[in-house]
């Protein structure tokens, strides 16, 4: 008959974590994926009010990642992703997750606390100067540089969608002026994003 040993549930065990945790983070990285991102967002959105007092969300998007990777291959491109990782988690060592949504975008979520002293656009821009620091890639220094977008929501009635959307939308703002800016989501640019929308269906109806 067969025999399950100790070691074979172990075993077993060991590699059902392992793929768990394949799908939950990001394989080159290891930092957290999208779909564990917008699970910790929900867990957090949930505690506003109880376990803290809001949530605060910086989308990252790094400048000039393009040229390095065309100019000096993937494998370079790989070395400054894991790079740009561990100076995320080392600049926030307060954030809830930090992850990698895809390509060059990074995200980090962190509850805040009604006492806390946490400036999250402060917080922001150490990160942005951080992954500024020049990378070493086969004795040549390479530059990289960011945008950040803020978003802080003390209401738990915005969906989670909503909350990334106000992220995008002031990282969108960011990027606009240029680079290495960090900017906090204020109404206005939900406005301008849906002014810019209707001009570009008016403008499309014209044109069809």
């Amino acid at each position: 008959g067969l025999v399950v040993t100790h070691e074979d549930i172990t075993e077993r065990e060991q590699a059902n974590e392992r793929i768990a945790h394949m799908a939950m983070h990001d394989e080159l990285t290891q930092l957290a994926n999208r779909a564990l991102f917008l699970h910790t967002l929900a867990h957090l959105r949930g505690q506003i009010g109880r376990g803290c007092a809001a949530l605060a969300i910086i989308l990252l998007d790094l400048d000039d990642f393009k040229p390095v990777n065309d100019g000096h291959g993937h494998a370079a491109g790989d070395c400054i992703l894991r790079e740009v990782s561990a100076r995320l988690v080392q600049a926030a060592p307060q954030a809830h997750v930090v992850a990698r949504l895809g390509g060059d975008e990074f995200a980090i979520a962190l509850g805040l606390n009604a006492q806390d002293e946490v400036d999250v656009v402060a917080l922001a821009a150490r990160i942005v100067a951080a992954i500024r620091e020049p990378y070493a890639w086969q004795g040549q220094v390479l530059e990289i540089n960011a945008c950040a977008g803020v978003a802080v929501i003390a209401e738990p009635e915005v969906s989670t969608d909503d909350m990334l959307r106000r992220a995008d939308l002031a990282l969108y703002a960011a990027k606009a002026e240029g680079t290495g800016v960090c900017r906090l989501f204020e109404p206005h640019m939900e406005l301008e994003a849906l002014t810019q929308r209707a001009l570009a269906a008016d403008l499309a109806r014209a044109i069809a």
